[in-house]
């Protein structure tokens, strides 16, 4: 059986320089599905990590793991895949920790997360930009509010747009993927993030 190939990677890293990344959770049509459905029992999940270019709100990457994948699994991968002009990468709270700030500052790049409510300033040459969070926050009273403003001031709301991604993924996918092996869910997926970047490239020439 003659099987689909796809291009390696889903756009050029020398235009990609400011990063988003976030996950959601694809349910899995597979064998048996009919049966868990009839008599009970628990559904098949797939964790789909998205990273999206913010300047053109192109999909970077879209891979598929198990559902027990750390959300920071593809923040190598997705630096990797971006180009090291100095730049921002938005993460959600799993990304408050040393390892995270250390590689994006490897790669150039200033990683913009909101640091834990019980956050302390820490000494270390990585959590600097975390220290300037965890004091803006803590001088604007610290509470809901002044997380948000600090997501204004420091562009952290701009990973709205990572969220938008999702729900257009689910509008013209549904929230479930049809293949059954490891393979060819991936191959699903990145086709999928193929074509939602082919309507952006249709827009923006538009």
């Amino acid at each position: 059986m003659k099987t689909l190939s796809l291009p390696d990677k889903l756009l050029e890293k020398k235009g990609v320089t400011d990063i988003v990344l976030d996950t959601t959770g694809l349910k899995v049509y597979g064998a048996g599905e009919w049966r868990s459905k009839k008599y009970g029992g628990k559904s098949r999940w797939l964790k789909i990590h998205l990273s999206m270019d913010l300047q053109t709100k192109r999909l970077l990457i879209a891979e598929a793991t198990d559902e027990y994948k750390h959300d920071t699994t593809y923040l190598r991968k997705t630096l990797e895949e971006a180009n090291r002009k100095r730049g921002q990468i938005l993460l959600d709270g799993v990304g408050d920790s040393g390892s995270c700030y250390e590689l994006a500052r490897k790669y150039n790049k200033e990683l913009i997360t909101p640091p834990k409510r019980t956050a302390v300033i820490r000494k270390e040459l990585c959590y600097e930009k975390r220290n300037e969070a965890i004091k803006a926050i803590l001088g604007l009273s610290g509470d809901r509010l002044a997380r948000s403003i600090w997501g204004k001031l420091t562009g952290y709301n701009r990973r709205v747009e990572i969220e938008s991604a999702i729900a257009r993924w689910k509008k013209l996918y549904g929230d479930g993927l049809k293949s059954r092996t490891r393979e060819r869910v991936g191959k699903e997926v990145k086709l999928k993030a193929m074509m939602i970047n082919k309507m952006i490239d249709r827009q923006l020439a538009a």
